[in-house]
């Protein structure tokens, strides 16, 4: 087992079960968990975390502390389960709905034809769906020029199944919200052992609308009012959802009053925040009342803000197929030729992490968790905010992209003297090295 510290975060190497006995006085956990989907054929997605996971995480938490727990929509359920049977007291699900999903569907006609022998006939051409140099549609054609050949049933069977599949389009990710128990009282636990309630101001969504309501006497008590001496006082924005929201067109236009996610001048979709320029509050979409600017906003993570950091570290192998020069290598959509240095398969958004890290903050006494550390996404979230962390991962090339990351979040933070806003963007290329220099980030 290494160990290895960076500024506020202990990165530990090992399995979880064994470090986690080491721990104590834990505040709050944040963590993205195997979903038990078997992704991608890797060995550490096989199966949920059970009860011993989750029991022994809890012995690592003070009385109060919260857990917030990435799962995935077929395989939620075991793992909610598994977290209430270990003692943790489920206090909301959480749902992140994004637009960029892709379908891993076979198609059941082209499978047909395929078992049968039979040559589909090519009546067409289109893009394919890209995603890292992944085609995710399972059964569909593809020519080495990485474009999608539409063809027609050849059988009879083939016909009768024509445009049948097998999956929807992935679109959501549950987080399960539990709590240790308490000991008495919130109040009680609060004032005891320094944590135990969400931060829910830290947390408030930023709206333009008037949040207030006109004063009514005789009934001042209505729950979420800010009032004083009869006179309405505006909250600093809207209570935090169990909802986070991307502004892809798909999942804004599911709110009947959206204005499309209009969004402040200058702002870019794809950094994960909106309209809030100070980083105190939590991101969000400008609209009209009753719109998608209700909810927190954050996109999915982007290619520089995976790669972020990792730019000394050994890049996964390339798919020499698809070279310049190649079959294949002309297409300027294809990314399957660029060395990923990242390649950690399930990457969390870091300004999603930081927000959720936000609701869990406690005021003085902070320790945050995460024992399925991945690729470190809390950890940099914990960094930035100059919070102590503890990550634990049994990969060791995992560890070293996360050591990588953690180092370029610290590093940003020590420059800047403080939490940096919410734009990462200009920290997110190579810096050229200077006279001297070892490779420092500034």
């Amino acid at each position: 087992m290494g160990i290895v510290k960076i500024g506020t975060v202990t990165i530990y190497t090992g399995d979880c079960l064994e470090v986690l006995p080491e721990i104590s006085g834990v505040s709050g956990v944040l963590t993205d968990p195997p979903y038990g989907l078997s992704f991608m054929g890797k060995a550490w997605d096989k199966g949920v975390p059970g009860i011993p996971f989750w029991d022994a995480i809890g012995r690592a938490c003070l009385p109060g502390a919260h857990l917030l727990a990435f799962g995935g929509t077929r395989t939620y359920h075991r793992q909610t389960c598994a977290i209430e049977d270990a003692g943790w007291t489920v206090r909301d699900c959480l749902m992140w709905v994004y637009g960029s999903g892709f379908p891993k569907s076979l198609d059941i006609s082209k499978a047909i034809d395929k078992a049968a022998g039979a040559e589909r006939e090519v009546v067409g051409k289109k893009k394919k769906l890209q995603s890292y140099g992944h085609n995710y549609v399972f059964g569909q054609d593809v020519d080495r020029g990485g474009v999608q050949l539409l063809t027609s049933p050849a059988t009879p069977n083939a016909h009768l199944w024509q445009g049948y599949g097998t999956a929807l389009k992935p679109a959501l990710e549950p987080i399960v919200l539990a709590q240790k128990p308490r000991e008495g009282s919130f109040v009680d636990n609060v004032l005891t052992h320094g944590c135990g309630a969400l931060n829910v101001d830290g947390c408030r969504i930023e709206s333009s609308d008037p949040l207030a309501r006109p004063y009514n006497e005789g009934n001042n008590q209505v729950f979420g009012r800010f009032e004083k001496l009869g006179n309405p006082v505006e909250p600093p924005g809207r209570w935090p959802s169990n909802l986070l929201i991307d502004d892809s067109p798909e999942v804004v236009g599911l709110f009947p009053h959206s204005t499309s996610g209009s969004r402040a001048e200058g702002v870019r979709s794809s950094l994960g925040y909106m309209s809030n320029s100070t980083g105190d509050g939590g991101p969000a979409i400008i609209g009209s009342s009753g719109s998608a600017a209700r909810f927190y906003y954050c996109a999915k993570a982007s290619r520089a803000e995976r790669e972020a950091g990792c730019w000394d570290v050994q890049p996964m192998k390339r798919d020499e197929s698809r070279e310049e020069g190649s079959p294949g290598g002309d297409n300027p959509r294809n990314r399957g030729a660029k060395p990923i240095h990242n390649s950690h398969p399930t990457v969390k958004p870091i300004a999603l992490m930081r927000y959720l890290l936000r609701l869990i903050t406690q005021p003085e006494r902070n320790l945050i968790l995460d024992p399925f550390a991945g690729s470190g996404t809390t950890g940099i979230a914990c960094a930035l905010a100059g919070i102590p962390c503890v990550l634990i991962e049994q990969d060791p090339h995992h560890v070293e992209i996360i050591k990588a990351r953690i180092q370029w979040a610290t590093d940003i933070r020590q420059r800047l003297g403080r939490e940096p806003d919410l734009d990462l963007t200009p920290y997110q290329t190579k810096p050229e090295p200077k006279d001297n220099d070892q490779g420092s980030l500034f």
